[in-house]
């Protein structure tokens, strides 16, 4: 808890809201950052059924393009629900190439396993962000059929 509320208030020193209405480019619920749109989804599901229902929504499960979106959307899940433990992104791979891909299409960059990840072999092939985050771990992989909230973002 104590390191999402350090995030927060770097939020807060760097000038960027914690949330802000997507006014133009995104609907009712939508938070923006930048030309992107980001909505957090509680109701747990599967990572198909979270990337379905982003699609239902003109959008994908998120794709983190810098530390500042990482900070953001840890900050606007926690703000949501300050007990859940992670989320599902739009990151995954397949076990013939095992090649990290975003489910949006963008580029993968591998620098995201920098940021922290927990090296176990799950048999995941589907990436959470870690909401709270303990021995700098922000990422783990796990089995896609596992049931998660999500984060679905959109360009506005």
């Amino acid at each position: 808890m104590a390191s999402v509320l350090c995030f927060a208030v770097l939020l807060l020193i760097s000038g960027q809201p914690l949330l802000t209405s997507a006014a133009d480019g995104g609907a009712s619920g939508w938070t923006s950052l930048g030309d992107r749109c980001f909505k957090y989804f509680q109701t747990p599901q599967s990572f198909a059924k979270a990337e379905s229902d982003c699609v239902s929504n003109d959008s994908h499960l998120v794709s983190l393009r810098s530390s500042e979106e990482l900070i953001f959307l840890r900050t606007l899940v926690y703000i949501a629900n300050a007990d859940i433990e992670s989320v599902w992104t739009g990151g995954y791979n397949t076990p013939e190439d095992e090649e990290w891909k975003w489910s949006d299409g963008t580029t993968f960059p591998q620098i995201i396993w920098n940021w922290g990840e927990r090296n176990v072999d799950t048999g995941g092939n589907c990436m959470v962000m870690n909401i709270p985050v303990s021995e700098g771990v922000y990422f783990d992989d796990l089995k896609c059929s596992e049931e998660r909230s999500y984060v679905c973002s959109k360009n506005m």
